[in-house]
């Protein structure tokens, strides 16, 4: 089986301070979209062997394909999954003396900044999507475009500034 691997290197304009983050409307959306469509294919993948909407991949393509989401889940996730700091801080026996609050508005500190954060999903995005182009044809990614505006999963990305609910929520979503 070939493995399918893809780089950062898509051209995204680093806009200045404020500027990637006022971009966290659509660029930041398709990003969570892409988690929440990874998210349910390999999830259905995994447990029939079989895509819920096969996005027109052929029979013999689908190893090869499903290398793409399996990498995609592996590289948002960074710096939130379970083994991740943040998740190490929020879960640590040691600062259980805190507030859930104080723990959560702690380990959130622990993530990049919000521009950091969307810039690197943006960029995860836009590989991903051109790494579909590329390896499946661009109606392959049409269809999957249409499917991932309606893929539904609890994974989340940090792609806006939380408050002190939204913390709690995310931390225990992300590292329990």
């Amino acid at each position: 089986m070939s493995t399918v691997l893809f780089s950062l290197t898509a051209t995204i304009p680093l806009l200045g301070h404020g500027g990637i983050v006022a971009a966290q409307g659509e660029a930041a959306e398709s990003a969570e979209q892409s988690v929440h469509y990874v998210a349910a294919t390999l999830r259905a993948y995994r447990n029939s062997g079989r895509f819920a909407d096969n996005p027109g991949i052929d029979e013999a393509d689908m190893g090869r394909f499903i290398e793409l989401p399996e990498d995609i889940q592996v590289r948002f996730p960074r710096n939130i999954g379970p083994d991740s700091p943040m998740c190490n801080f929020y879960r640590d026996p040691e600062n259980a003396r805190m507030t859930i609050e104080e723990r959560a508005g702690i380990a959130h500190g622990f993530l990049p900044s919000l521009e950091n954060r969307l810039r690197r999903y943006v960029e995860i995005d836009a590989a991903f999507r051109d790494a579909l182009v590329d390896n499946f044809g661009s109606r392959a990614l049409e269809r999957i475009n249409r499917i991932r505006s309606e893929s539904v999963s609890s994974a989340m990305l940090p792609i806006r500034e939380y408050d002190e609910a939204a913390r709690i929520a995310f931390a225990d979503s992300m590292c329990m």
